[in-house]
């Protein structure tokens, strides 16, 4: 018995890679958005990393997708939202486009991302290439308090080891990130991730706290619209010490930045039904 479940479970993944590679494929129309377009870096492969900039005010948030190597379905979900954002402005409330200057860096991990490409690893639902061209985690690369050379993580629900980086933001898509970051004076990031179903912020004093109290409404707002549930910080507490060093999330809180974590429901697709109307609405907020 539990081999013909296996059999049908390999059979339904490899539907599953079929349909996402044929049907869900969209890509950036270059021709539209060449004028948002530019580099904020280059790769230790050479590749750039580019970033897309809509509207020209005073309130900036950015959405960055694309730190892993098997969350290559992330990518489609940005380019979709990066062409609305550049082609139907009906969709935004004037105090959208009359305050905020929305950035889309599409993929930041773009070494990985051109491997990953032809290595997707969908039958094991990309449990691997979770590094960049060093062969360093992006997401335990950040600069925290509690970096480390050896970082851990989640893959396949089992904690796995991995290099940190040779030290805090050694990597040069991280670094080009916090430059970009400190450069632009952001103050909302949105940040996307597969495949945990969960949105997440730390608001720890959000009762004393406006601030916090700002990035607890976004993240219950985009559970709201996307159906994600909420990852508490209790839950975040919970995890062991070793499963946060040099995190993302870790660093905002530090700097006081307020990131919203996204984690969609599967490797499989874009998702792009589920987060439009998430999407639209953390632009009003």
């Amino acid at each position: 018995m539990k081999k013909v479940l296996k059999k049908i479970k390999l059979c339904w993944k490899g539907l599953n890679w079929r349909f996402d590679n044929r049907f869900d494929r969209p890509e950036i129309w270059e021709s539209l958005l060449v004028k948002d377009k530019y580099e904020i870096w280059t790769t230790v492969g050479g590749n750039p990393i580019n970033c897309y900039s809509f509207w020209y005010w005073d309130e900036k948030v950015l959405y960055i997708w694309w730190i892993h190597w098997n969350e290559i379905w992330t990518v489609k979900l940005m380019k979709r939202w990066a062409n609305l954002l550049g082609s139907d402005l009906g969709l935004f409330p004037k105090s959208c486009l009359e305050q905020k200057q929305i950035f889309v860096i599409p993929v930041l991990n773009v070494d990985g991302y051109k491997k990953a490409k032809n290595t997707p690893d969908y039958l094991n639902w990309g449990k691997f290439w979770k590094i960049n061209f060093n062969g360093v985690d992006l997401n335990r690369n950040f600069p925290t308090t509690n970096w480390e050379k050896e970082a851990c993580f989640f893959s396949s629900w089992k904690e796995n080891y991995v290099s940190g980086g040779s030290s805090p933001a050694s990597e040069p898509e991280v670094k080009a990130l916090l430059d970009f970051i400190n450069a632009q004076k952001i103050q909302t990031i949105y940040a996307f991730h597969n495949c945990r179903w969960t949105v997440f912020g730390r608001w720890e004093n959000y009762e004393k706290d406006k601030k916090d109290y700002s990035l607890e409404k976004k993240v219950r707002d985009y559970s709201k619209f996307s159906k994600y549930r909420v990852f508490s910080e209790v839950e975040w507490k919970a995890l062991k010490k070793k499963l946060k060093t040099g995190h993302m999330m870790s660093w905002a809180k530090e700097n006081e930045i307020q990131v919203i974590e996204v984690e969609t429901n599967t490797r499989w697709w874009s998702e792009w039904r589920r987060n439009k109307g998430a999407l639209i609405n953390s632009l009003k907020i």
